[in-house]
Order: C-alpha cells, then sequence, then structure tokens
C-alpha cells in the first residue's frame, strides 16, 4: 500500500511539473503546456487521416531536421492530440499549397527576387506555408517551455 501510494505520488508531482526527473517527463510535461497553451487540450479533434501521419514532411515544411536529437518516450494520447493539432490546423493550407504546386509545376519554392522577398507566385507559396505547423515546431517548443519552467533556460546561451 505505501508503495502504490508512492507511485501516485511521484505521478502526481510528475503531472503538476514539480518532479520532472526523467527527459521523457521533462519534455512531457514542456509539450503538455505547449498543447495547452495553443488551446489543443480542448480540442476534440477528429480521426487522423493516413496522410497525417505518414512518413515525411508535409507541403510547406522547410524543417529538415535538426541536427542534434533528443530520443523521448511521450504518451501516446499526446503524440496523438499534437498530431491532430498540427495537421487540422494546417490542412487548408497545405490543400492550397498542392493545388498551387499543380499550377506552378516548374517553380521551386526557395527563388527570391534581388531584394530578397518571394517573387510572383511565390509569395503565395510562402504565404500559405507559413500556416503550416509542423510537429517539430511544438515538440521544439515544448521543450522550450520545459527548460523555462525549470530554470534551466536562463543559464542556456542565447542561441539555444
Amino acid at each position: 500500500m505505501v508503495r502504490a501510494r508512492w507511485r501516485d505520488e511521484v505521478e502526481r508531482l510528475r503531472g503538476v511539473g514539480e518532479l520532472l526527473d526523467t527527459r521523457d517527463v521533462l519534455v512531457g510535461f514542456g509539450v503538455g503546456l505547449e498543447v495547452a497553451a495553443r488551446g489543443w487540450d480542448k480540442v476534440v479533434w477528429p480521426e487522423l487521416p493516413e496522410e497525417a501521419v505518414e512518413p515525411g514532411r508535409w507541403p510547406g515544411v522547410r524543417d529538415t531536421g535538426v541536427p542534434e536529437t533528443i530520443p523521448v518516450r511521450l504518451p501516446a494520447g499526446l503524440v496523438r492530440v499534437v498530431q491532430a493539432g498540427c495537421w487540422f490546423t494546417s490542412v487548408e493550407a497545405i490543400t492550397a499549397l498542392r493545388a498551387w504546386r499543380d499550377e506552378y509545376p516548374g517553380i521551386v519554392p526557395s527563388s527570391v527576387d534581388e531584394q530578397g522577398a518571394p517573387a510572383g507566385p511565390l509569395a503565395r507559396y510562402e504565404e500559405l506555408a507559413s500556416q503550416v505547423v509542423p510537429t517539430g515546431v511544438v515538440w521544439r517548443a515544448g521543450l522550450k517551455r520545459a527548460l523555462v519552467h525549470t530554470g534551466v533556460a536562463d543559464r542556456l546561451p542565447a542561441s539555444s
């Protein structure tokens, strides 16, 4: 009985961010804060389509990966909320980006004019791409929130 109460107390402390004793708990707590900040914790999301969870990047996503990774195991429910939040807030822009690509098959989205601004139809592409929320953005924001919560962020270099 004592062990059961101890496990319950450990879970309670982890849930409120007072005991962030593993990477999984730390990042999960921060991602939970990020999900709440976006209001996604209050939404009942529809079932995700297969294309939302298939490997690969969505149209408009510029992240090509990050040089360093932090492997963590997050609760499946939290992962699903992040995937659903990202997909359903991005799906209109993704659909429009696919139509844009059909309309302009020869244009490379990285092209810019002399001033560095998107030229011609690329301005529309950039506008749509800015509306796509990749899951990596949420994972990184969650980690940052966790580090701020713990006070560690104050001791990191400015570029972190």
